[in-house]
């Protein structure tokens, strides 16, 4: 990555200070300067081929609408209107236009709303529904963006920019994979104290639901992109000196400066307006030191793999956290559209209606009546033209008329009195109707109470506790865990699985799988570390059991089946599973080769559907050798297992577990009812275990 940026001789002199000042700012300038290739990736693409798509993420506030901006200055087609939707000119919040497309933000904000998720609501921040973007309707909305985009891409860059789309990236990729696009996706970060304190200025959004907010919507960015390379742009920086944020966004797509093109830098320059920043020295830092954490691991993450993975694996344990805490956001979210609309309100305001229309039709057909005489007598006063006489006998004749029409209507006084009573009884029942809803509301209110003080302050303790711990243990990296005894728990292992795992553990002490080394993988070599992590363990099961089958779920970025296919004999077969094809990891320790071999294949499909595991159930009755690493939410794991242990097969099984030491793990590895056997010493440091399932009878 450092080589995008430049020598890395010029990168690291940046980066330790040998340059600053002025000094600094105009080598970044000439460096700039040198990028005269006239091309660029993002033009002149074929259409129908894949082709990218330039995409501003990251949390509101954040400088998006400014990076928004800065990119349409290089020449990416990012707007169809600066100022803010409905505007004509600039706001206030944002003093150089906001820089979306519109239509975008308006389908947004509409499957927000189809899943009670709006930007203003109270539930924002919860997770969304379980694939929701299965949603018939969403699915609807999601066709009206595929249009839009093929209305409006060309053939030069094109790009959009909403915070939003953080939250709705699943559906994204969808959209990706039908238009054959391939997102550059510029990650904006600023500090969380200055984003929480421009949010309560803007939206008077509490400081801590700032923050809180912060946080989810960099977790959600981190949980989808997994190893999608991305290009991180520090809102801090564009004050601090401009020009470096420019190089890394031309590096980044690829793109040169036009030699046409009036003086580019000092067009930036006007538009980074330092008068415009507002940032407050009292919220340098954020409250929760959580937050920081994250926040620093964000800032690292775009070049460093370390401090990706890092928050990878914390992203992935949240994600797991709100899994467990899922009951408690749905009663939330119920109760909370109850206060809203109690049921049976819009029932008894029907009826108050339907009932004061019946009465009201008897005096509304009189009522009715007179402006239409009214008129017929105006147009026959106006064609009595003829002589003085004739006009004053038709107007005579026009109010004898118009009295007679009066007394009418006092005639229907009683009935317009009786309809009143009638009216004021309605009221009566519909005050007695709002009553009993303010007092659902109250309940609900100290019910939310009551659970809060019974709720928030363990559970910030706990992540209290755990940042400090991820804070001074000094680890590459860490999880949360518990140490529990094992005399009462299922705790048995047969021969055939201890000596197996001995044999493993020793193949595994001897063999570092330096065939991989000719690979080029995502991050850092992981396979070569032992003990610590499975990959030579796996390695060493292969040679060891000399299996025909093997399955996988959860390929990932291919690093397990790698090391799996080189220990396992030739004749025998991986079958691997994920809900993402591997090449869609961006990169991948698995090549074209393994697949074009057929000792490796592929299946997209999620195996927590019992109706897709009956699918391949065959294949898992004759696998000889099972390695699960998948969501690590129980449930997923629980159902699995329930659907492999009551399989009917003619031979023993090995199941490997991965992170079983994790949050959610290590229970359901505590209630597992078969030979199993603890080697994490030998595996993964977040816990590796194995069991053996018997031959059916």
């Amino acid at each position: 990555m450092s080589t995008r940026y430049g020598s890395a001789t010029f990168k690291r002199d940046l980066e330790t200070g040998l340059y600053s000042g002025e000094k600094r700012r105009s080598l970044m300038r000439k460096k700039l300067a040198k990028l005269i290739e006239p091309t660029s990736v993002l033009e002149n693409t074929d259409i129908g081929q894949t082709r990218p798509i330039v995409i501003v993420l990251g949390m509101h506030r954040s400088g998006t609408s400014l990076c928004s901006h800065v990119l349409s200055a290089l020449g990416v087609d990012m707007a169809d209107q600066a100022p803010g939707r409905g505007l004509t000119k600039f706001g206030t919040d944002n003093q150089k236009g906001h820089w979306e497309r519109w239509e975008i933000v308006d389908m947004h904000d509409r499957i927000l709303a189809l899943v009670n998720r709006g930007y203003y609501t109270a539930l924002h921040d919860f997770p969304f529904p379980v694939a929701w973007w299965t949603d018939p309707r969403i699915a609807e909305i999601r066709r009206e963006i595929v249009g839009f985009l093929e209305k409006k891409m060309g053939r030069g860059a094109f790009g959009f920019k909403d915070p939003r789309t953080i939250r709705l990236l699943p559906m994204w990729e969808q959209i990706f994979a039908e238009l054959k696009l391939v997102p550059k996706v510029i990650f904006c970060l600023r500090n969380p104290g200055q984003v929480a304190r421009s949010l309560k200025t803007r939206d008077n959004i509490d400081l801590a639901i700032g923050e809180g907010r912060w946080f989810t919507y960099i977790t959600d960015f981190f949980y989808h992109m997994t190893d999608a390379e991305f290009c991180t742009i520090e809102y801090e920086s564009w004050f601090d000196d401009y020009s470096h944020n420019l190089i890394k966004l031309y590096s980044f797509l690829d793109m040169r400066p036009d030699r046409g093109q009036p003086n580019l830098e000092m067009a930036v320059s006007r538009l980074v307006d330092r008068g415009l920043r507002n940032d407050d020295p009292a919220y340098q830092e954020p409250m929760q030191p959580l937050v920081r954490s994250i926040y620093q691991l964000a800032r690292r993450a775009g070049d460093d793999a370390s401090a990706r993975e890092e928050i990878k694996f914390l992203t992935s344990q949240f994600v797991a956290f709100q899994g467990l805490q899922q009951p408690f956001y749905s009663a939330v979210e119920t109760n909370t559209l109850f206060a809203i609309n109690p049921p049976g309100l819009e029932e008894n305001r029907r009826i108050a209606q339907s009932a004061s229309h019946q009465r009201a039709i008897p005096t509304e057909a009189h009522l009715s009546e007179e402006p239409t005489q009214f008129e017929a007598q105006t147009t026959q006063i106006a064609e009595v033209t003829t002589t003085h006489s004739e006009r004053e006998a038709a107007l005579a004749a026009a109010i004898a008329e118009l009295d007679a029409t009066r007394a009418g209507a006092a005639a229907t006084e009683s009935d317009r009195q009786a309809l009143e009573i009638a009216l004021g009884e309605r009221e009566a029942a519909f005050a007695a109707v709002v009553a009993e809803m303010e007092g659902a509301r109250a309940a609900v209110a100290e019910t939310e109470s009551a659970r809060q003080a019974l709720e928030v302050g363990p559970l910030r303790e706990l992540w209290g506790l755990f940042s400090y711990a991820y804070d001074t243990l000094g680890a590459r990296h860490q999880i949360p865990s518990i140490a529990a005894s094992l005399d009462d728990t299922y705790n048995c292992y047969t021969p055939s699985l201890f000596s197996m795992i001995l044999a493993a553990a020793q193949i595994a002490n001897e063999n570092g799988i330096d065939v991989l080394d000719v690979r080029d993988g995502p991050g850092e070599r992981y396979y070569k570390v032992w003990p610590g992590e499975h990959y030579r363990l796996l390695y060493g099961i292969c040679k060891v059991i000399n299996p025909k089958l093997i399955i996988e779920i959860g390929t990932s970025t291919g690093m397990s089946a790698a090391a799996m296919l080189c220990g396992m004999p030739d004749t025998c077969h991986l079958v691997t599973f994920d809900i993402m094809a591997w090449k869609d990891f961006g990169s991948s320790w698995l090549n074209d080769d393994d697949f074009n071999s057929g000792r490796i294949i592929q299946q997209i499909c999620d195996l927590g559907d019992e109706s897709k595991f009956a699918e391949f159930a065959a294949e898992f009755a004759m696998a000889d050798f099972i390695f699960i690493d998948g969501p690590k939410n129980i449930t997923f794991e629980n159902n699995l297992l329930k659907y492999i242990s009551e399989q009917n097969s003619k031979q023993s099984r090995f199941v490997m577990f991965d992170d079983i030491k994790g949050p959610l793990m290590d229970r359901f590895w505590r209630e597992i009812r078969h030979p199993k056997f603890d080697i994490t010493s030998f595996g993964h440091w977040s816990g590796t275990g194995i069991i053996e399932l018997a031959a059916s009878d």
